[in-house]
């Protein structure tokens, strides 16, 4: 058995990685617990299906019980995908029926057109922009055409659209596909001071393509928004605890579309992620090869400084999915440069602002309310959230992830 978790996770990126050499020797001595625990990772991170395919295609020697089981995936991802796409043409054409320009995002763009199999991508949900200003007219008309509220996620549209960058989600008829209506790319907290979201700008829009699918056409980001898009998103916003798709994303985004570098090192500049968006796109060379990038003039000493965050990105790539929310709070209290805004933070995160609850919850803010929406959050804090806190914190005491998180954090902090 391995000893290593990481060594372990090392190993899944070489497999799912074209390029990479497969240590053999180690590949062969693993037992079943070592399986049981790649697989789950797999899982984990909806890499299953593209597993299968590069195990197939570089002949990888898997036991068959494994590759039966990547088998299973990838055939009910193949089913999966086929019920997204029927799923966002209907959307398109429920908007596009009512006037409202929008722009299917991510991973419906990868799927249908960067990929060479729609499996290899998997969708949690659909992603849906729109412009802000139709936000809430575009929600209303999505629940007029067979959408529901999702029972999770119950918050007030209108409060969301004013602090974060999607309204509550929705679920299709069946209850099997969530819909995410953006109005925004970004989270607010990942812009400068005065910096517009891209999809307030009417050059996002002007850049977005239309695409013929399935004898239809939908509209999407441009490649070179959606490079940038995926990066922020993995990089800035969630610190690789997204998982390994990213590289897979990347490198088949670019693959299949030309990337307008100028003006994709310009957006990139403008927002302050050139550090970031140089760490993803020298990891996808590590692990996918050689990539047609035309890296930015006068950031020698950032692209020479991002190979010693290979392995800091590497392993949070493949984190356990049930630490994320422990990483994120802490990087953000990393993040807080001194005592007075820690203790904001947290007091933020016992007692949040009225908004916060009503993204959350409910708009009804009588204090009566309001205290019994707080009551349920602590309830929630104390019974699930604190747990899982704690089992995170003394699991990354062992593993260092922790202190590696806060290494990376500080590094792209240094180009911000």
């Amino acid at each position: 058995m391995i000893s290593q978790p990481f060594q372990l996770q090392s190993l899944l990126l070489d497999l799912l990685s074209p390029v990479r050499p497969i240590d053999l020797a180690l590949l062969r001595s693993l037992d079943q617990r070592d399986w049981s625990s790649l697989l789950e990772m797999t899982r984990q991170h909806r890499v299953g299906a593209l597993l299968h395919w590069q195990a197939k295609r570089r002949k990888l020697p898997l036991p068959v019980a494994v590759l039966e089981q990547l088998a299973r995936v990838a055939k009910q991802q193949a089913m999966r995908s086929l019920v997204l796409q029927r799923q966002l043409m209907l959307i398109s054409r429920m908007l596009r029926q009512a006037g409202i320009p929008f722009a299917a995002l991510k991973g419906s763009y990868l799927a249908l057109l960067a990929y060479t199999e729609p499996q290899l991508r998997p969708l949690r949900d659909i992603d849906i922009l729109v412009p802000r200003a139709q936000a809430l007219r575009a929600y209303e008309i999505l629940l007029d055409n067979g959408l529901t509220r999702h029972p999770a996620y119950q918050g007030d549209p209108a409060t969301a659209l004013e602090t974060v960058k999607h309204l509550p989600a929705l679920r299709t008829a069946s209850g099997r596909i969530s819909v995410e209506l953006h109005a925004r790319l970004f989270e607010p907290e990942l812009l400068k001071d005065g910096q517009p979201d891209p999809a307030d700008t009417d050059q996002f829009w002007d850049r977005c393509i239309a695409v013929p699918v399935a004898g239809d056409t939908i509209t999407f980001e441009s490649p070179t928004d959606l490079l940038l898009h995926l990066i922020v998103h993995a990089v800035l916003d969630h610190k690789f605890n997204n998982g390994p798709l990213l590289l897979s994303d990347l490198a088949f985004l670019m693959a299949s579309q030309p990337i307008d570098w100028p003006l994709f090192w310009t957006l990139a500049n403008e927002g302050d992620y050139t550090r970031g968006c140089i760490l993803a796109l020298k990891l996808v060379e590590r692990y996918w090869g050689e990539q047609p990038i035309a890296w930015p003039p006068g950031e020698e000493q950032a692209c020479a400084t991002a190979s010693a965050q290979w392995p800091v990105a590497a392993a949070l790539m493949l984190q356990d999915v049930s630490n994320r929310r422990f990483f994120n709070f802490a990087g953000q209290m990393s993040a807080a440069p001194t005592g007075a805004q820690l203790a904001k933070l947290a007091w933020h995160k016992i007692f949040p602002p009225r908004s916060a609850i009503a993204t959350e919850y409910s708009k009804r803010e009588s204090a009566g309310l309001l205290w019994g929406w707080h009551m349920a959050r602590w309830w929630r804090l104390a019974t699930r959230t604190l747990p899982g806190y704690l089992r995170a914190a003394r699991a990354s005491s062992k593993s260092g992830e922790l202190k590696q998180m806060q290494n990376l954090h500080a590094w792209l902090g240094e180009g911000r």
